[in-house]
């Protein structure tokens, strides 16, 4: 076949697909009738023997690690709308792991009430319970904040149920009127270094995007359960209270 032909042949098959496609998009299939019904998963339903026994030896290694237990609880640590004893204990345990990760002082930590996603309860505390609370990928920042950009983070976060540790703020309305760290007021000239989370430090406000972060490349999950493991070790039961971190008058 020529080479011409061989170019006639590709134009007429190009042809007839382009008609093709135009004659389809002006005649769209549509489904004939539709049918659907509810299928209720619960404890009724019969597992299939032949798929249980191939992810048993899995489900038997991952309860293991799940059912480790790493500490002990006094009462259930719970939270609620404002401060509460699970916000407490993670913003301490937050703080406290950082500064064994820094040379730097760490002068609060911090973590948003919508990231603690179950409370722990009394008694023991597994790895579960501690995957259960804090199930995302979240990893451990250091965020250097001016006084200033302080104040300006506080007045954005009143409201917004932040759980904080070292600090203690009260506020009038939606606004700040006091705000202790270290058991000193809030100085608008220093520069203090927060322990947060990767999600905070790249959320709201929007100026705490550019300030200066040092990732200390730990999980928040992997921390909490070093933190129990850590008091386990010191016979130490972990034992927050409400302390009057945060005051909205």
């Amino acid at each position: 076949m020529s080479i011409l032909n061989k170019t006639k042949s590709k134009q007429i098959v190009s042809t007839i697909c382009l008609l093709f496609f135009l004659i389809s998009c002006k005649n769209p299939l549509k489904p004939g009738a539709y049918n659907n019904k509810s299928i209720k998963i619960d404890s009724t339903i019969v597992p299939d023997s032949a798929i249980d026994a191939q992810i048993r030896p899995f489900r038997q290694k991952l309860d293991a690690i799940m059912n480790r237990q790493i500490g002990y609880t006094k009462v259930a640590f719970t939270k609620t709308e404002g401060e509460s004893l699970l916000g407490n204990f993670v913003a301490d345990a937050i703080q406290q792991k950082a500064q064994k990760l820094t040379s730097a002082k760490v002068d609060m930590g911090a973590v948003n009430n919508g990231g603690l996603r179950s409370p722990l309860p009394k008694g023991k505390i597994t790895v579960g319970h501690v995957f259960e609370l804090m199930p995302f990928e979240n990893e451990l920042v250091l965020v250097e904040l001016s006084g200033k950009q302080m104040k300006e983070y506080f007045n954005y976060q009143i409201g917004k149920k932040l759980h904080i540790s070292n600090t203690k703020v009260k506020a009038k309305g939606k606004y700040l009127s006091e705000a202790y760290i270290n058991g000193n007021p809030l100085d608008t000239n220093q520069t203090y270094t927060i322990a947060m989370s990767d999600y905070m430090a790249s959320s709201e406000p929007a100026f705490i995007k550019a300030v200066k972060q040092t990732k200390l490349n730990l999980k928040l999950r992997d921390l909490l359960i070093q933190y129990f493991e850590e008091h386990t070790a010191l016979k130490d039961t972990i034992q927050p209270t409400i302390s009057g971190r945060l005051i909205i008058e």
